[in-house]
């Protein structure tokens, strides 16, 4: 019989959207989450009693730098077609790939 155990709890603040509208591109954009999920630590640390820690935590998504589709990669060995660890979203993350597999 499976019996499930809760532990590791924590909270987690989301903050809206609109306040990173500025960011051009996504490391902007990266930088200014980072820069006002810190401001929301230091907000809980001060404010809430008994708080000794809060952690920033995120997610994360791979994608494309060129197509900016999700990342995937051949992961099957045995492929003829591809080679492992190959892009497989589109040309150019495939043409990166063999220029730099080629050095």
């Amino acid at each position: 019989m499976k019996i499930n155990i809760n532990d590791n709890y924590r909270v987690v603040v989301y903050v809206d959207d609109p306040l990173f509208l500025g960011a051009k591109d996504q490391d902007g954009k990266n930088l200014m989450y980072l820069r006002d999920a810190n401001k929301v630590r230091s907000n809980i640390l001060r404010h809430v009693d008994g708080a000794t820690d809060a952690t920033i935590e995120c997610d994360t998504t791979e994608i494309c730098s060129h197509c900016g589709n999700a990342w995937e990669v051949n992961e099957d060995p045995n492929d003829k077609e591809w080679e492992l660890g190959m892009p497989m979203c589109c040309e150019d993350a495939i043409k990166e790939f063999e220029l730099a597999s080629s050095d």
